[in-house]
């Protein structure tokens, strides 16, 4: 494993340390983070003859509105309903799916259909792990608490 040290800004900071978020749990999400983004890169680079320029554009767009909206909603939502959204998990065949996916776009690439799918899987995953975090850190903001949840969004 190799170590880097980012440096965030004071406010990020702040937040991060008022929701009482661990160090393992921010590297969780920034490790999850940064693979999906890379999947992503990787999904629009290759196959489709986007040029990487305008690829890492693309990822570096604001959140898509479904998403706002979803995240929007979980603010209004009574403390058991975000318990249950801290805990909502992805099929266990979605990320083996996904996984298989991968491992055939690296050895020989993805048709079109293929194509679609892996961004259909990876858009549920990264909706999950939004709701997800955003469910979490609201729990935390209302005092309590979160070291008990569950990392994976993966049923195993």
């Amino acid at each position: 494993m190799t170590t880097f040290t980012i440096d965030l800004p004071e406010p990020l900071t702040e937040d991060l340390q008022a929701s009482g978020i661990s160090e393992q749990q921010l590297q969780t999400l920034i490790t999850k983070f940064i693979q999906n983004y890379l999947h992503q890169y990787h999904l629009t680079t290759q196959n489709t003859g986007v040029p990487k320029e305008v690829a890492a554009e693309q990822l570096n767009a604001p959140l898509p509105e479904v998403f706002a909206a979803d995240l929007d909603q979980l603010d209004y939502l009574a403390d058991d309903d975000l318990w249950l959204a801290a805990q909502i998990q992805l099929p266990q065949t979605d990320a083996e799916q996904m996984q298989g996916l991968l491992d055939r776009q690296q050895l020989e690439g993805l048709n079109s259909d293929e194509q679609k799918l892996a961004q259909q899987l990876s858009h549920r995953y990264n909706r999950t792990m939004l709701i997800r975090a955003k469910a979490a850190a609201l729990l935390k903001e209302r005092g309590y608490d979160i070291s008990g949840l569950r990392q994976s969004p993966v049923v195993e």
